[in-house]
């Protein structure tokens, strides 16, 4: 066997004479694609081995503006395995956070977690309000959004834009519980206000 100062970067990070053959440990994996592997606790000459050893962390760094999907940290098995290799870590893009809220209605995410590809964003309104817009959008490899995000309108003031109105009209948002009030006359006169 090499003295310890011969080793190259075939050989496995921990000392021999540690109990175990020099190259006991898992081999390494590659990271994501768009990734990296943060080696914790090695030196720049240590990071070029083959094999690293049992019990060893690695943790998966994404480039800007992407995250991680899947596992974000493996460990070394003493079987020689990566811990979740049954499950991808993937880099994806974020799409934009502002079309997972909606005004005066509900946005419901699947899957769970960040907004990256594949996420799919369902809308819906509180009662009171129509949907404007498209009620589903899902997130590209792109980072963007499919359609564009949607909104919810007051239903009085839908109807509102049918009536006569002369400058001073008064319409209110009622919760649809509660009685209609009568639609403004054409020479009535106030304030334009919803209120829920």
């Amino acid at each position: 066997m090499r003295a310890e100062s011969e080793r190259r970067c075939s050989d496995v990070v921990q000392p021999v004479g540690a109990g175990r053959r020099c190259c006991d440990g898992c081999a390494i994996i590659r990271p994501p694609r768009d990734g990296g592997i943060r080696y914790r606790g090695l030196t720049q000459e240590q990071v070029c081995v083959q094999v690293l050893p049992v019990d060893y962390e690695i943790e998966y760094i994404c480039r800007a503006s992407r995250v991680i999907v899947g596992p974000k940290v493996r460990k070394c098995l003493p079987n020689g395995t990566w811990t979740d290799l049954s499950q991808r870590s993937r880099c994806l893009l974020l799409c934009p956070r502002m079309w997972t809220s909606l005004e005066n209605g509900r946005v419901s995410s699947w899957p769970l977690g960040p907004p990256v590809e594949g996420t799919v964003l369902h809308y819906s309104c509180l009662p009171g309000f129509i949907l404007m817009g498209p009620n589903s959008t899902q997130c590209n490899k792109m980072g963007m959004w499919d359609t564009p995000k949607p909104v919810c309108r007051c239903e009085s003031l839908l109807s509102y834009a049918a009536w006569p109105r002369t400058l001073g009209d008064t319409l209110s948002c009622r919760h649809p519980n509660e009685q209609p009030a009568a639609p403004p006359s054409s020479d009535s006169r106030g304030t334009l206000s919803c209120i829920m």
